[in-house]
């Protein structure tokens, strides 16, 4: 894979040489399929150029490249230059830049929009063998972005890509971006990653999803990923003699761990799993938040209680909970309640139940806190 794209790559400069746009644009098309698809697809899959039309008789934008069932696939019309095709035969498709600008990712997207904004009929059943019927099943349409060179860099291109969501309807039908060269030389690639868990990346997107850059060593690694997105897909679709969990094939090959990076802005309300802990990322913000004022001594009396009432959400705070847990300096304990005791008196200070004594803790406390930051002392919880 790393080898095809090399090949892509050089393949690619040789098509700078072609005098025409439009001519120079298909060149590049048939690298990407000639080089990327047609020798790793199986067979079952064929593609083409080609616009969708649905049956009210709507059409999608053309498409670079259309990924569809050869073996089921009605085709409407085979034209010289592109073939017609029904969206419920559609499994992919890609859009191929030759130079990613905010326009021309616009016009991806758009693309990808107008494929999801297709109306989709399917039969009620489906026959996968004589007297053996099951439920039929709509396909969705994995809609992906290829460019050699980028005048943004990846972040960026996430970044403009998560505004321009803002302006359309449909606007999550972009699955992924793949990036060959970023501005700074760099590739990698924008996917979508689940708000309930953002180290999932998911190839159909919902309106819920996040974006994530994943860093790549090389452009042989970002194709990679892209071929395995795009496999992942067809082999969720479903077919008689099932495609092999190449992702998992990846895995257990040694692939290495992917880096994903997601924006703050894409951190709201969304979810991340920590040492088997499934933890939410506005609580995270709100602690780290919390934390920087406790140290520039700019932390209010019940941010600062609300700091440690939520320390045991996180992996490493549930001592706080631990009844033999108090509070250390240099090792030895304080003169002060068990953690627990804290805590519980944190508790019903939140919930309107504290006692006098209760808040006459947290008063001395929040003192203890304050002193301990001040003198730049530190303390530790632990039995």
């Amino acid at each position: 894979m790393k080898a095809a794209a090399q090949k892509m790559l050089i393949d690619f400069e040789r098509t700078k040489n072609v005098p025409h746009n439009l001519t120079k644009g298909e060149a590049r098309e048939a690298v990407v399929l000639e080089t990327f698809l047609k020798p790793y697809l199986p067979s079952r899959y064929s593609i083409a150029r080609g616009i969708i039309v649905d049956i009210e008789n709507k059409t999608s934008k053309q498409q670079d490249l259309v990924v569809f069932d050869a073996f089921n696939s009605p085709i409407l019309e085979d034209l010289e230059a592109a073939m017609l095709f029904f969206p419920e035969s559609v499994f992919a498709t890609i859009e191929v830049k030759s130079l990613l600008t905010k326009n021309e990712l616009e016009d991806v997207l758009k693309k990808s929009v107008s494929v999801w904004e297709l109306k989709r009929t399917v039969s009620p059943s489906l026959t996968i063998a004589p007297g053996i019927i099951v439920p039929s099943y709509q396909i969705a349409t994995l809609c992906m972005g290829f460019c050699y060179d980028s005048k943004l860099t990846i972040e960026e291109a996430r970044d403009e890509l998560r505004s321009l969501r803002q302006t359309m309807p449909t606007s999550h039908a972009l699955s992924l971006l793949c990036i060959f060269r970023d501005k700074n030389g760099n590739a990698g690639l924008v996917v979508n990653v689940s708000a309930e868990e953002l180290t999932r990346i998911v190839t159909i997107p919902s309106p819920t999803s996040r974006l994530a850059v994943i860093e790549c060593d090389s452009a042989g690694d970002a194709l990679l990923y892209t071929y395995l997105v795009l496999m992942e897909h067809l082999r969720s679709c479903g077919t008689i003699m099932p495609i092999p969990n190449l992702m998992g094939y990846a895995k257990a090959g040694g692939l290495g761990s992917i880096k994903l990076q997601v924006a703050k802005e894409d951190m709201k309300a969304a979810f991340v799993s920590v040492e088997g802990k499934r933890l939410s990322t506005d609580m995270i913000q709100n602690m780290t938040e919390w934390t920087k004022r406790l140290f520039a001594q700019q932390i209010s009396d019940d941010e600062l209680l609300d700091l440690f009432y939520h320390l045991p959400e996180l992996p490493s705070g549930e001592v706080l909970l631990d009844h033999r847990s108090v509070f250390k300096e240099h090792g030895q304990p304080l003169p002060f309640p068990s953690t627990r005791t804290v805590y519980d008196a944190i508790k019903r200070h939140k919930e309107g139940k504290a006692t006098p004594e209760d808040e006459s803790l947290l008063a001395s406390f929040i003192t203890l806190i304050r002193s301990v930051v001040a003198q730049k002392r530190s303390i530790e919880m632990g039995s």
